[in-house]
């Protein structure tokens, strides 16, 4: 008689062949007596965060619809704003309520096990699964290289600013990002591309998945990594959520056949596996037309020799790259760094010996006392908005506090900018051990937005949320200053080497991704200004959920890594 986990393993799950032995597996472990693994359990504390995260989902996407509502029905009367208008509701549409929507529905009616489709990161079907490789990610990505194919660089807002304007000034970009896809609930683990007519509108390119351990494809085939390779033909709008992104040419399979050769001509076997799926036409995540013959090519890379010491990347610590960015160990600079006399005789120039002893150190106590006296009259200037008439009548106390509460509630939200601020730039002060020219003007930049602080508060407290956006746009400006200026100061202090070594890179990261936030909140709260300056300052407020959602993601993120890393 089979127990009720034995008949949860026996079931295949259709349509995932073998690979429904992997799912139902975890399946009986759910089920079973004994109870969930200890990495499995949530605490309350990650439940709760959860929830908060999910929360300040649901109010972005309120507050994106009530932004569009109120340009449709009350602005587009007034013909001053009616550029702006369409702008901020294809912004608000393209990028907050559909990808919303996309994934509210994807949740319920796309599957979420293999059924040979990537998935967009709004959950809907994707491009073609049209490769199979057996074999190492390095001798994969060898067997490219040697075909002239280029490693893609991750994408991010440096890397997403540069296909940007490679794109519109046609220029080259062999290394382009591309868009994340998901298969088997994560993103691509490799990607490969070629460049077409000199600019990344055009080119060639396949992304790839490493399959869980074990695993098979559907028919029982095994395989290492699955892949989806298309043509990016023109740079255009999805036509499910009108966002900006490269279309796709309609003919997968001569993409995949393209890989294919490449791979081929680098000494790997090809096994076809015909009609994998059937053929179809259909569209794509971001609305354009594909079609395939549903044949699945598995490339054999095995008897491919992968390079000795072929590895991915780790960045460099803040002393290899203090020692990178400096141009000769033994320079003025970089002796001066090291904290070693420069011997005028050695023959530098005045200005290498000018740079050496006058613009970089050891000692910082000066850069940090200044700092700290500015932060404090920044501080104290504030305070003065508060000030009450000395003759009040008794009876009008009441109404002179009310009048008073906009300055207040400016005042109170300044003195946590700042306070903030301070504590942000004590902590990176801790570990900072040397400096050069470049981060004192840095923090030269950061003391003056801090200095300026009191002027957009003043005028924030006396005309902020009326018709003017001007008042609400300075401080939100002012105060995302601030903390890009901050890390600035922590990126350039550890690409220069200026950092303890107790630093490595992976807590580098961890301290960089915690910066982006704040100036997140307030500078998405620019263009809402223009339409409502009394909803941008109330959008502010989104600051509540979001630093404590994110300190729990990176904190999460930070615990997955290092589990991976044993």
């Amino acid at each position: 008689m089979l127990t009720v986990a034995d008949r949860v393993t026996a079931r295949p799950q259709p349509g995932a062949g073998k690979a429904g032995q992997t799912m139902d597996t975890q399946s009986t472990h759910r089920m079973s007596t004994d109870g969930p693994e200890p990495s499995e359990r949530h605490s309350a504390r990650a439940t709760v965060l959860l929830w908060c995260h999910r929360l300040l989902r649901l109010v972005v996407t309120a507050l994106a619809g009530l932004g569009v509502y109120h340009l449709v029905l009350e602005e587009f009367d007034t013909h001053g704003r009616l550029v702006w208008g369409f702008l901020l509701i294809w912004v608000l549409c393209a990028y907050v309520l559909l990808p919303q929507l996309n994934r509210v529905l994807a949740r319920v009616y796309v599957p979420d096990y293999f059924i040979g489709r990537a998935r967009t990161a709004d959950g809907l079907l994707g491009d073609p699964v049209n490769l199979a490789v057996l074999g190492t990610a390095d001798q994969l990505a060898a067997a490219l290289r040697t075909a002239g194919w280029t490693a893609a660089d991750p994408l991010n807002p440096s890397t997403g600013w540069g296909i940007t304007r490679a794109s519109l000034l046609r220029r080259s970009y062999p290394a382009a990002p591309v868009s994340p896809l998901f298969v088997f609930g994560r993103r691509q683990d490799l990607v490969f591309e070629r460049e077409v007519a000199g600019s990344p509108a055009q080119r060639h390119h396949v992304r790839f998945w490493a399959c869980p351990p074990g695993w098979k494809l559907p028919g029982g085939f095994g395989a290492d990594l699955v892949g989806a390779a298309t043509f990016d033909r023109r740079v255009g709008l999805s036509l499910f959520t009108l966002q900006v992104t490269h279309k796709v040419a309609e003919r997968t399979d001569e993409e995949r056949d393209l890989v294919v050769a490449a791979l081929r001509s680098a000494g790997a076997a090809v096994h076809v596996v015909r009609h994998f799926t059937t053929g179809y036409h259909t569209r794509n995540g971001g609305g354009d037309a594909i079609e395939t013959d549903g044949d699945l090519p598995i490339v054999d890379l095995r008897a491919v020799a992968a390079p000795e010491g072929t590895s991915r990347e780790a960045p460099p610590t803040g002393e290899a790259q203090g020692a990178a960015g400096s141009t000769n160990a033994e320079s003025p600079a970089g002796l001066a760094r090291a904290g070693a006399r420069v011997d005028p005789a050695r023959g530098w120039s005045p200005v290498e010996r000018h740079r050496s002893l006058f613009g970089s150190g050891t000692s910082l106590d000066r850069l940090v006392f200044f700092s700290d006296a500015v932060f404090a009259i920044a501080m104290t200037l504030l305070v003065l908005e508060l000030i009450l008439p000395g003759d009040l009548d008794p009876r009008e106390v009441d109404r002179a506090l009310a009048a008073h509460l906009p300055e207040f509630l400016a005042y109170v939200l300044s003195f946590t900018v700042i306070g903030t601020a301070w504590m942000n730039h004590h902590r990176k002060f801790t570990v900072i051990r040397r400096y050069d020219v470049r981060l004192q003007w840095l923090n030269l930049s950061l003391l003056f937005l801090i200095a300026l602080l009191p002027m957009p508060t003043s005028l924030l407290s006396d005309y902020g949320g009326r018709t003017s956006p001007w008042p609400v746009v300075l401080y939100a400006v002012v105060t995302a200053g601030v903390y890009i200026t901050l890390s600035l100061i922590w990126r350039h202090a550890w690409r220069a080497g200026l950092i303890a070594p107790e630093v490595d890179a992976e807590l580098y990261r961890y301290v960089l991704h915690g910066a982006w936030p704040v100036p997140a909140v307030f500078l998405g709260s620019v263009p809402v200004a223009f339409v409502s300056p009394e909803l941008a300052a109330y959008s502010w407020l989104l600051l509540v959920p979001v630093l404590p959602t994110a300190r729990w993601l990176r904190r999460r993120n930070a615990g997955l890594a290092e589990r991976e890393s044993e």
